[in-house]
């Protein structure tokens, strides 16, 4: 297995645009790059992290490749 981190410091206001374009991202993800999900946390103080599980580095590494649907590159952007 392999675990990549993440750190994100959202804008004031945007939690909740977020936390929905975030699950909607790490589910596209899953489903068309072939990661095995990953889980967020928050800490003190309000920063998210992050990680992501892969079967291994190679999948994740060819996953910068392959495109999502329209809609889960939406999420993506957003």
């Amino acid at each position: 297995m392999y675990i990549v981190m993440f750190e994100f410091v959202v804008k004031p206001g945007a939690r909740q645009q977020f936390l929905n374009a975030w699950a909607k991202t790490t589910q596209g993800i899953y489903l068309f790059k072939g990661s095995l999900g990953s889980r967020l946390h928050r800490d003190k103080s309000g920063t998210y992290i992050a990680y992501a599980q892969w079967p291994d580095k190679a999948t994740w590494e060819k996953a910068a490749d392959i495109q999502m649907s329209p809609d889960y590159e939406a999420f993506r952007e957003s």
